[in-house]
């Protein structure tokens, strides 16, 4: 089988077990669900998928020399995604911020994964455990091979591809842990995580869209116009169900997601209030005294963390702006 990325570059993957997961249903899945939820409703560029993702996770860890069964975690590690990837956080916030997570061994009972890990002679449920696998998951503010993927990925959206392959190629593994060969690097890296949290993940404008179209999926769930399981399925079915059965709430607010979507930041009489994950990254790198936290090197990128997590922390008001 052969795989070409736009960042890794072309690869041959050999092994029956990788091909036939990819292969399987729930990856496959993830070729319609798209990587930023909603945001493609009002930024048509923002086309990258979760299947993109997961097959960049594997390659990523490929070129890193992880173990098959690292890569398969790294593969599997986002198939519990539903429909609109984060947006449905919004709509079933007992989760936490965590359906897929919680809803990823379901997905996998129930799909033709078992059956592939058992031909193979692997424990499907082996590889759900992150703590096995620290080149694929590792908490903030480290790196890994999932936070550095969708980094990268997104990164795409705004610098040349030929840029962002430098931090890739500036990563080594010391000791199971993700670390760059440079600071001049891992500084580049580093600003570009916070600026891509400012950018989209904690964008006032993309966050509000997420939060409007939570909005319309409860609404459709209340109204048995979509099921719990529509959600496990894809983007356009969901989509298709709103648009045909919506009452006339669900499309007044759904006829706001498009290219003209905006937000304004008020103190009061607002539709919506943020509050965000607080997000960076502190990364490891390689010195003639070791390897040490970036944020020890380097006083700007301390300066823009401490500066960063403090605007992120206090939360905004917003209100939609339609036209």
């Amino acid at each position: 089988m052969h795989l070409s990325d736009p960042i890794y570059g072309d690869f041959s993957i050999q092994e029956p077990f990788l091909k036939e997961l990819i292969q399987s249903a729930p990856v496959q899945r993830m070729n319609h669900i798209h990587q930023s939820g909603c945001n493609f409703l009002i930024d048509r560029k923002q086309t990258i998928t979760r299947y993109d993702h997961c097959i960049g996770t594997m390659l990523l860890l490929r070129g890193l020399g992880a173990s098959v069964q690292e890569q398969a975690a790294g593969l599997l590690h986002d198939v519990g995604h539903g429909a609109f990837s984060h947006v449905l956080d919004g709509v079933f916030k007992e989760f936490k911020h965590n359906f897929d997570a919680a809803h990823l061994e379901m997905i996998i009972q129930q799909s033709d994964i078992p059956a592939i890990c058992e031909k193979h002679g692997v424990d499907w449920k082996q590889l759900l455990k992150k703590e096995k696998f620290p080149l694929l998951e590792q908490s903030i503010p480290l790196l890994c091979s999932d936070r550095v993927d969708y980094t990268l990925r997104d990164s795409t959206y705004f610098l040349p591809v030929e840029k962002v392959r430098e931090w890739w190629k500036g990563l080594r593994v010391r000791n199971n842990q993700l670390v760059f060969s440079s600071p001049a690097l891992a500084e580049e890296f580093a600003l570009q995580y916070l600026q891509l949290d400012d950018l989209i993940w904690s964008s006032p404008r993309f966050s509000s869209a997420s939060m409007v179209l939570a909005d319309v999926l409860k609404e459709g769930l209340r109204l048995g116009v979509i099921s719990r399981e529509d959600l496990h399925s894809t983007d356009e079915q969901v989509l298709e169900k709103i648009k045909k059965n919506g009452n006339a709430l669900m499309r007044e607010k759904f006829s706001w997601l498009n290219h003209s979507f905006n937000v304004i930041i008020v103190p009061d009489a607002f539709d919506y209030r943020m509050f965000w994950k607080v997000r960076w990254v502190n990364p490891p790198v390689i010195t003639s005294n070791g390897v040490i936290p970036l944020s020890l090197l380097s006083g700007n990128v301390k300066t823009a963390i401490e500066e960063h997590n403090r605007r992120i922390a206090k939360g905004l008001r917003v209100k939609i702006v339609v036209r």
